[in-house]
C-alpha cells in the first residue's frame, strides 16, 4: 500500500519548492510561485508538511507571507494533525503573518463545516469554534 503523501523526485520543481521554502530562499521562493499549480503550493512531503509547513517550521516570515498572499492551504494537516499556523506557535513573529490585512483575526476554515476564529486581544488568544 503507498503513501498518501508524495515522494518528490529530487529533480522535481515540487520538491525544490519545498526546500526554498524550508531554507528562505525568497529570490527562488518568488521566482517559482508564478509557474508552479496551486496543487504544486500545497502539495504534502513524506513528513505531511507543505512548503507552507516548512517555512513556519523554520521561521522564514517573508517566505510565509508569499505562500500566504498566493493563496496556499492554511488547513492542510502534517503527520501530528497540525496546520502550518499550529506549527509557529512558538513564532509571534510568523503567527503574525497570519493575520488578516488591516485586522486582528486570524481565519481558518476546518473540516467539516467548522469555522474557527483567533481573536488576539492584549496578547491573550482565544479561539472560538462554531458550525455553519
Amino acid at each position: 500500500m503507498g503513501s498518501r503523501y508524495s515522494r518528490f523526485p529530487k529533480q522535481n520543481d515540487a520538491y525544490q519548492f519545498y526546500l526554498a521554502c524550508q531554507n528562505g530562499e525568497t529570490a527562488t521562493v518568488e521566482s517559482m510561485l508564478s509557474h508552479l499549480t496551486y496543487k504544486e503550493i500545497n502539495q504534502q512531503h513524506e513528513n505531511g508538511r507543505t512548503p507552507l509547513h516548512a517555512a513556519c517550521c523554520y521561521g522564514n516570515k517573508k517566505v510565509v507571507e508569499l505562500l500566504l498572499e498566493r493563496g496556499a492551504d492554511r488547513t492542510i494537516e502534517n503527520h501530528y494533525k497540525l496546520t502550518a499556523f499550529e506549527e509557529s506557535k512558538a513564532n509571534r513573529e510568523i503567527r503574525d503573518a497570519f493575520k488578516r490585512p488591516e485586522t486582528d483575526v486570524t481565519r481558518f476554515v476546518e473540516f467539516a463545516g467548522t469555522f474557527s476564529t483567533t481573536y488576539n486581544h492584549d496578547d491573550h488568544t482565544r479561539d472560538v469554534l462554531s458550525m455553519y
